[in-house]
């Protein structure tokens, strides 16, 4: 009988190049959402495919300007309200007081990053206090405790959260 010996393979993370210009310039941020819940889960087969990366960035002017301009300068379009938008002062003070959702979209390769300012249940504080640390290619990532990820979607409580939440408590049995 032969034996195979299994490779081990590496996972690709496309969103990786922005997690590290973000480090680089000490972007203050916290991986949340499905994105975020999929670095805690330990078998690449039940991964949970998401369309979006969300990022959740400490809603302070200087901040916000510098990820933006990170985003702009990997090429993502960058969108507020549904308009393109120059992602100058005058913008991101409205956005960060309006505490609103930017959405960053590279139509190259199709991927979003969500840059939210808010989120359900929790402050940006109370979810960076206790972020856990992944590597990934080498790279560090700031992700929040998974239970606040679980909690935020319960709080949120839209039909695609209720699902996912359905979903995971059947292939994690909790």
């Amino acid at each position: 009988m032969l034996k195979r010996k299994m490779l081990k393979r590496k996972f690709y993370d496309p969103y990786i190049e922005v997690v590290k210009k973000f480090n680089q310039h000490k972007v203050k941020y916290v991986v949340i959402g499905v994105a975020g819940i999929n670095y805690y889960i330990d078998d690449v087969r039940r991964l949970f495919v998401t369309a979006d990366f969300d990022i959740f960035v400490a809603a302070e002017e200087k901040n916000l300007l510098k990820a933006l301009k990170i985003l702009k300068k990997l090429k993502f379009d960058i969108l507020y309200k549904a308009k393109k938008i120059k992602c100058d002062l005058k913008e991101v003070k409205k956005i960060v007081n309006e505490k609103g959702t930017v959405l960053a979209v590279d139509p190259y390769y199709n991927l979003v990053v969500e840059l939210c300012l808010k989120v359900s249940g929790f402050t940006f504080e109370d979810v960076y206090s206790d972020k856990k640390i992944f590597y990934a290619s080498g790279v560090k990532i700031n992700v929040g405790k998974l239970e606040k990820l679980l909690k935020m979607k319960e709080i949120a409580g839209r039909e695609k959260d209720i699902m996912f939440l359905e979903k995971y408590k059947l292939l994690f049995n909790k």
